[in-house]
């Protein structure tokens, strides 16, 4: 009973994520960014727009990659030569695996919520998350923005319970 209201919350932002997924076209950056992928992918190296940690872009461009998406960008980077097998497909597949990692996100802040206060405050932050425009957003196209947020999370946490651990007793 406890985890039905963390679990509504979740699905709601994963609610969120999916129509804002549905509404957007590609952006600059995306495009960019599951070009990087799908070329490691297939070149086992990043020879283009290797300005940002590989990952997420490894991560992203799995279900495109399966799907037999792609994307050509000339060196010149003004336009896409073409987008295989639509653009909509490409930016779907591009966009799940990073809301999968936005709800990652929010498992961890619930956990953390609930450890420093209250189960009730846990689902107040969860709620505040799972409505936020700016995390939604992040966390529905394909760039390493949600990502970052999340590692940089889970760092601070493992710190927070490692310093505990040394200390010997818990913050509060």
């Amino acid at each position: 009973l406890s985890r039905i209201i963390p679990a509504i919350l979740l699905l709601l932002f994963i609610g969120q994520c999916l129509w804002f997924m549905r509404t957007q076209s590609l952006t600059n950056d995306e495009a960019l960014h599951i070009v990087a992928g799908t070329e490691a992918w297939r070149l086992n190296r990043f020879e283009r727009w290797n300005d940002h940690p590989p990952l997420v872009f490894l991560l992203s461009t799995l279900p495109v990659i399966a799907k037999g998406g792609s994307i050509s960008i000339g060196y010149d980077v003004r336009y896409a030569d073409g987008i295989y097998p639509s653009p909509e497909v490409v930016a779907w597949y591009g966009r799940i695996v990073i809301v999968g990692l936005g709800v990652l996100l929010g498992i961890l802040v619930w956990l953390a919520a609930r450890r420093m206060f209250s189960e009730g405050a846990a689902n107040f932050a969860l709620a505040l998350y799972a409505f936020s425009p700016a995390l939604i957003a992040n966390f529905s196209i394909s760039c390493n923005d949600g990502a970052t947020a999340l590692v940089t999370f889970a760092v601070a946490m493992q710190l927070v319970r490692s310093e505990e651990r040394r200390v010997g007793k818990e913050c509060r």
